[in-house]
C-alpha cells in the first residue's frame, strides 16, 4: 500500500491544503492519505489567537472530509496526543512501525521541501519515507526544485524524492487567511464546514452573534454539526423546505432556518444524546432510552433555541420533524415532508410520495403517515401513538374524490403523523417513529404522555438542583458550558422549573 502523509498546524486547513493534497493523491496514486496536525510545531512558534491542537485536529478532520474520498483520506491525533514538539521524524517512525510493509510518502509544499535539511532529525526522515515536494508552477520548482533535490541526493544517498508541479493550487497563506477572517472575509477559501466552525468558536478574531446569523453564515455553521455524509441530505432538506414554504404560503426564511437546524444533534452519540436530554429536562421511556435515533429531534430543537435563538415556531418544527403529531403547523408539515423527500432520498414509492406532497399538502401528509404506518408493520415495528394521532386528525380531510384544500390556505389543519426516523416532538406526547434516512427501519419510541408544545406544562424528567428526578416542566435555561464530543456543543443547564409547554431552554 502507499500511504501519503501529510502534516502541518492546520492553523486553519483551508482550500490551498485540499487541492494540493488531491492532486498528490491522484499523481502518486496513493492508496490513503493521514492528514496530522501538529500540536507544537518545531519549526515555528504559533500567533498569538490560534486555535488550540484539539480545534485544529477537528478542523482538519472536517477539511479531509470534504476531499469525498471517504477512508481513503484519515486525520490523526498521534501528534496531538505527543507530548512536546512535534517532529515529523518520530512521527514517521511511529507510523512505519504501524505499517512496515507499506511504501510511505512524506508530503510537504514548497517552503518545507527548500528547508528540508535543517529540520529535525533529516537523514532519518529520508530513509523512512519518500518526499513529495508541491510546487505550484514551474516557475517555483525550476531552478530551486532541481538545485535543492540535486543536494538532498548528495546528502542523503538513499533519499527518494518526487517532485510535481500542482496547477490549480489555491495560492493563499494562513497568515494571510487569518487576517481575512478577523476583516470579516475569506470564508470563500475555506471548506464551508470548517468556516462554520471557525464562526461558532469565534476562531481568528471572527465575532459574530450566533442568535443573529445571516442565512449565509448559518448554513456553514449548520453544516460544520454533522457528519459529512449527511450534509447533502440537510441541504437537499432546505431546498425542499423552500420549494414547499413557496408553494403553500409559509414564512420561506423560517422554513429554511428549521431545515438547516433539524439535524444538528444527529450525530452525538447515545450517552451525549442522554446527556442531553437530561439536563434539558426531556422525559424518555424505557425503550427511548435504548433507540438512539429517535433523540436528536428534541435535542435539536433545545440546541436550535439555545445557541441560535430561533423562535418557538421554528423550534416546534424541528421538535417535530420525526415523529408528527395530530395538531401540526404549516411549517411542521413543511419540514416533517421535506425531510422525508428531499432529493437524496431515495425508496420505494418516494417520487409518488413527492407527487402527492405537491399537489396536496394534507393529501400528501396523509400518505407520508400511511407509508411509514405500513413499512412499519410490515418491520415489525409497533407503531408510536403520535404517529396513529397524526394520522386519526386526517380524517377531517376532504374525501379522496373531492376537491383539495386551498393550497395556499394554511393546510396544517390537520395533522397525520409521519415514519419514525428519529424522535419525538416538544415536550412531547411522544414521539412518533421514524426511519433513519429511508423508509423501513423504524423505531418505535414512547413518551409518557406530556402536552403539545403550545399547550400547558409538561412533566419532563430531569435533574433538580441537588438530586435527580421527575419535576414539573423542567426548563433549564442555562447557556454554554458543557462539552458534549464530537458535535462540540457546551452547554450548562439550571435545575428544573416550571415552564408552560415543553420548551427546553
Amino acid at each position: 500500500m502507499k500511504i501519503g502523509i501529510y502534516g502541518g498546524t492546520f492553523n486553519p486547513p483551508h482550500l490551498g491544503h485540499l487541492t494540493a493534497a488531491a492532486a498528490v493523491i491522484a499523481t502518486l496514486k496513493l492508496d490513503k492519505l493521514l492528514l496530522i496536525p501538529a500540536s507544537i510545531p518545531p519549526h515555528k512558534d504559533l500567533p498569538a489567537g490560534s486555535a488550540t491542537a484539539e480545534q485544529r485536529l477537528e478542523m482538519t478532520r472536517m477539511a479531509g472530509e470534504q476531499l469525498g474520498l471517504g477512508s481513503k483520506v484519515e486525520t490523526l491525533d498521534m501528534e496531538v496526543r505527543r507530548a512536546g514538539k512535534s517532529f515529523t521524524s518520530d512521527t514517521l517512525a511511529e507510523l512505519k512501525a504501524q505499517f512496515p510493509e507499506d511504501e510511505l510518502w512524506l508530503l510537504m509544499g514548497t517552503d518545507m521541501f527548500l528547508s528540508f535539511e535543517t529540520w529535525h532529525e533529516p537523514e532519518k526522515i529520508a530513509s523512512l519515507a519518500g518526499i513529495a515536494a508541491f510546487g505550484r508552477t514551474k516557475a517555483d520548482m525550476e531552478p530551486q526544485f532541481s538545485a535543492q533535490r540535486d543536494k538532498l541526493y548528495r546528502l542523503y544517498p538513499d533519499a527518494r524524492i518526487f517532485t510535481l508541479t500542482v496547477p490549480g493550487v489555491i495560492d493563499i497563506s494562513s497568515t494571510e487567511l487569518r487576517e481575512r477572517l478577523a476583516s470579516g472575509t475569506g470564508e470563500n477559501l475555506l471548506p464551508p464546514a470548517v468556516y462554520g466552525y471557525i464562526l461558532r468558536n469565534h476562531l481568528y478574531g471572527t465575532d459574530v452573534n450566533l442568535k443573529s446569523l445571516t442565512l449565509s453564515q448559518l448554513r456553514p455553521v449548520a453544516l460544520s454539526y454533522l457528519k459529512y455524509k449527511r450534509i447533502p441530505h440537510v441541504l437537499g432538506t432546505e431546498q425542499e423546505a423552500i420549494r414547499l414554504a413557496t408553494r403553500y404560503g409559509a414564512d420561506v426564511e423560517k422554513a429554511r432556518v428549521a431545515a438547516l437546524l433539524h439535524d444538528c444533534t444527529k450525530k452525538l452519540d447515545m450517552p451525549e444524546q442522554l446527556a442531553l436530554c437530561r439536563q434539558y429536562g426531556i422525559e424518555l421511556d424505557e425503550l427511548e432510552q435504548k433507540a438512539l435515533k429517535l433523540l436528536h429531534a428534541k435535542t435539536g430543537a433545545a440546541i436550535a433555541r439555545e445557541v441560535f435563538g430561533v423562535d418557538d415556531e421554528i423550534y416546534r418544527a424541528i421538535w417535530w420533524h420525526t415523529t408528527g403529531h395530530a395538531d401540526m403547523t404549516l411549517l411542521e408539515k413543511i419540514i416533517y415532508l421535506a425531510d422525508y423527500i428531499e432529493p437524496s432520498r431515495d425508496f420505494p414509492g418516494v417520487d409518488d410520495l413527492r407527487r402527492a406532497v405537491h399537489a396536496d399538502l394534507d393529501r400528501g401528509l396523509l400518505k407520508a403517515l400511511d407509508d411509514s404506518i405500513r413499512d412499519m408493520q410490515q418491520w415489525g415495528n409497533p407503531v408510536h401513538h403520535n404517529t396513529l394521532e397524526g394520522r386519526a386528525g386526517g380524517h377531517h380531510l376532504p374525501d379522496p374524490g373531492g376537491a383539495g384544500p386551498d393550497p395556499g390556505a394554511d393546510a396544517g389543519l390537520r395533522k397525520p403523523r409521519h415514519r419514525g426516523e428519529e424522535d419525538q416532538g416538544p415536550g412531547d406526547p411522544g414521539a412518533g417513529d421514524r426511519r433513519s434516512d429511508h423508509p423501513g427501519g423504524l423505531f418505535r419510541h414512547r413518551h409518557r404522555q406530556l402536552q403539545h408544545p403550545d399547550q400547558r406544562s409538561v412533566r419532563l424528567c430531569g435533574e433538580a438542583a441537588g438530586g435527580a428526578g421527575g419535576g414539573e416542566a423542567p426548563a433549564p435555561g442555562g447557556l454554554p458550558g458543557r462539552y458534549l464530543g464530537a458535535a462540540g456543543l457546551r452547554l450548562h443547564l439550571r435545575p428544573c422549573v416550571q415552564r408552560r409547554g415543553p420548551e427546553l431552554l
